[in-house]
């Protein structure tokens, strides 16, 4: 089955918006028995989304250098701990977008299990974590997975690390990054293999 996720469409939010959106997650996570242990708890996100809102009327008040900085960090504190739950709230839907929603995030367009790719990449269900899957075939034994840290892929093969080599069709891999693009690539390995890799296009992901 291809599961929904929650969007990560607050990070392009005006700061108006932004903190209308961090009530609405707080509001939606207090008290929410789907949700019982959001990586940060609906009251941190509240203090966060208070914070935004005094650096922005300071900085409303008077555009200063030390208003712009104080605005700078309070938005991105309050977007990393977003960030965080919505991974969290991703991993505790189990792929239900009604359920993501009550969670107040915005889901992805669910897929049904026939649409869902032979190969995929999607950010995992814990900050700093990637879900990779591969349909291996009849007569694969294992799957490689290569990573390439940045929003364009490279220009060669050789510039991927290796990032796993597993027998299983999905699973995740953690220690990335939050809040940073990688592209991934994978290959199988057949049982009788000569050797030569057929990789996936990069599949672009943003680590939560």
């Amino acid at each position: 089955m291809y599961y929904a996720v929650a969007l990560y469409d607050f990070v392009s939010l005006t700061i108006v918006l932004l903190i209308e959106r961090g009530y609405f997650v707080a509001s939606s996570l207090t008290d929410n028995p789907l949700f019982p242990t959001p990586f940060v708890l609906a009251t941190q996100i509240t203090t966060l989304t208070d914070n935004l809102r005094i650096a922005w009327l300071a900085y409303q008040k008077n555009p200063g250098t030390n208003e712009k900085e104080a605005l700078r960090v309070a938005k991105e504190e309050l977007i990393v701990a977003l960030k965080s739950d919505a991974s969290y709230v991703t991993g505790k839907s189990v792929g239900n977008a009604n359920n993501i929603k009550a969670g107040g995030y915005t889901p992805s367009k669910e897929k049904s299990s026939t649409e869902k790719p032979f190969y995929d990449a999607e950010p995992g269900s814990k900050p700093g974590s990637v879900a990779l899957y591969y349909q291996k075939g009849s007569h694969d034994k294992s799957i490689i997975w290569l990573a390439f840290h940045g929003v364009e892929p490279p220009n060669s093969i050789l510039d991927y690390k290796l990032a796993a080599g597993t027998t299983l069709e999905s699973f995740e891999l953690t220690g990335y990054p939050s809040g940073e693009w990688f592209n991934f690539v994978g290959s199988p390995i057949a049982t009788n293999s000569d050797g030569t890799f057929h990789w996936t296009p990069p599949l672009l992901v943003l680590i939560p």
